[in-house]
């Protein structure tokens, strides 16, 4: 695995590029300079290709400012033949294409024109949109306080029910339960699993009694994350957007869906690549495969600012995702 210094003007856009970018170093204006070199450079490139994401909806809107601010700096320092001498872009495409110099301000004209057609959002937004070309109609999207409410609601009710079927509900722990729920709600790779020792009597083998007290308790994990999912189907949290994204992207049965989702994405950038995790990475995999050469996701972050691991983001998703062989810092 080598680790070279990004040139802004000479890197070529790989599948599968990764840009490490600590603090301070300039990373947006480096997202935003990239973009405009590919969207100068490439008549086949059009706005409404890109998709860039980010963890919040304030770092969508800046960067949304500074790609549109650069694009338009570019543009007017093409028209005015003359670069500002700390832009290294307009440096570059002034200097490499000198007599191309009236079709890339027609393509940057374009991409202004066309900026608002552009994916430049937060994930929950783009799983939105990728819902909707579903056909799936979203009219209520709530927070994820919404979901843990009916979580404790459903739980209650089960523990309740079990108790009128004569089960010894003295044995259950509704916040834990409702942490288990909670749990596979969030991370569908996540398997229920048991210890096969006795978790009421060290060291005695369990009791057919027992057994069957295990057998209805996880039958209630399951109906619990059933009815939670039925019951959020219309008011989604934000994460049950992204599983439900996922869901759609990775359907083996609707792979003319996914071929029209795919077709209208050129060029993808993960911003904040650090604070993402394994299924958020698995619905990116679907959208673009790793061993595509047309089309082009970039990730670009800071493992040393990862701070959302107990929000089950995972670095090592965002590191390992990649083939070595491409990657870039």
């Amino acid at each position: 695995m080598s680790n070279i210094e990004l040139d802004l003007a000479h890197q070529p856009i790989l599948n599968g590029l990764v840009a490490e970018a600590s603090a301070g170093t300039g990373k947006t204006y480096s997202v935003a300079a990239l973009l405009v070199r590919e969207l100068a450079t490439d008549e086949n490139l059009r706005i409404g290709e890109v998709l860039v994401t980010t963890f919040t909806r304030t770092a969508a809107a800046e960067l949304r400012d500074r790609i549109r601010g650069a694009a338009l700096n570019t543009c007017l320092q093409l028209i005015n033949r003359s670069a500002n001498k700390d832009d290294v872009m307009a440096n570059h495409l002034l200097a490499t294409f000198p007599k191309d110099v009236d079709e890339m301000i027609r393509r940057l004209q374009r991409a202004l024109v066309e900026f608002d057609s552009a994916t430049i959002s937060t994930i929950h937004s783009v799983c939105t949109k990728v819902l909707h070309l579903a056909g799936v109609n979203l009219s209520n999207v709530g927070e994820d306080d919404i979901t843990s409410r009916v979580v404790a609601e459903v739980v209650n009710d089960a523990v309740v029910s079990q108790a009128v079927l004569g089960l010894d509900v003295t044995r259950i722990h509704p916040d834990h339960l409702a942490q288990v729920v909670t749990k596979l709600l969030d991370d569908p790779f996540t398997e229920p699993w048991m210890d096969q020792q006795n978790p009421f009597v060290e060291g005695q083998p369990i009791s057919d009694e027992d057994q069957q007290f295990l057998d209805t308790y996880r039958q209630m994990i399951a109906d619990c994350k059933a009815r939670v999912q039925e019951a959020t189907l219309n008011h989604p949290s934000f994460n049950d957007l992204l599983k439900r994204a996922h869901d759609v992207v990775n359907d083996s049965s609707r792979a003319a869906l996914l071929d029209d989702i795919r077709s209208r994405f050129k060029l993808a950038i993960v911003d904040e690549a650090q604070d993402t995790d394994k299924l958020q990475w698995a619905f990116f995999d679907a959208l673009f495969p790793v061993d595509e050469v047309d089309r082009a996701l970039i990730a670009v972050g800071d493992p040393k600012q990862a701070i959302y691991g107990f929000r089950g983001a995972d670095v090592r998703a965002f590191v390992l995702r990649i083939d070595p062989a491409k990657k870039r810092t």
